[in-house]
């Protein structure tokens, strides 16, 4: 096989779909691939030959926007396109959903309010953090005829978020009394009970936003 000469090279191809025309519908995307092959050497010779200096540049550019959903870089650059490209990895990164088969993205996982007299209203959602091996549940309760006071069972975690240590969390309280009970917190057991405990007779409302490791 030769070597080839310097020059621009260029690949197309099209991706499948009918090609316009009688009948036909509309045509799928075009890809292009560029090539520049380039030798830069000193003196009047032929410099290098086979395996000598030279560079080849591969520039790929998808139809559509121009701004990054994620990169990968040993240096710190800025592409053809004007987007920042740092070291190292950047874009979003979703976590699969535990115990998931077929695997599916994780996401917000809804759960039932607490069940008590009266009722409690609001919202109780929980999800997986990829990045941290972390789990993040919101929740916010609101409660008009509280009297009961103690503890509260916010939700039970599935078992694939079931930290690995019992974990301790502030978190917020509307009452009408005025004294905070010193004791007063959210406990995440190691299986994956998450509830407060100490809340005054007087208490209506509760929330918070509690992250934990699971390792």
């Amino acid at each position: 096989m030769g070597r080839l000469p310097l020059g621009h090279y260029r690949l197309m191809w099209r991706s499948p779909g009918a090609v316009p025309g009688a009948g036909g519908g509309a045509a799928g995307y075009t890809y292009t691939y560029t090539y520049t092959y380039t030798y830069t050497g000193t003196g009047t010779g032929a410099n290098g030959g086979h395996g000598g200096k030279g560079m080849v540049i591969v520039t790929w550019t998808a139809p559509g926007g121009t701004a990054l959903a994620a990169s990968l870089s040993s240096a710190a650059t800025t592409d053809p396109l004007g987007n920042a490209v740092p070291v190292g990895f950047q874009g979003s990164i979703v976590a699969v959903e535990p115990a998931s088969s077929p695997s599916v993205p994780e996401g917000w996982h809804t759960a039932a309010v607490p069940v008590s007299s009266p009722v409690w209203t609001g919202f109780v959602r929980y999800n997986k953090l990829a990045e941290q091996n972390m789990v993040c549940v919101d929740f916010q309760l609101a409660n008009t005829g509280y009297t009961a006071g103690g503890n509260i069972v916010v939700l039970t975690l599935p078992s694939a978020y079931w930290p690995a240590t019992q974990h301790v969390l502030p978190f917020w309280m509307t009452a009408t009394a005025t004294a905070w009970p010193d004791t007063m917190r959210v406990t995440v057991s190691t299986a994956g009970v998450v509830a407060t405990s100490a809340l005054p007779t007087s208490c209506t409302g509760i929330g918070g936003v509690l992250i934990f490791p699971l390792d």
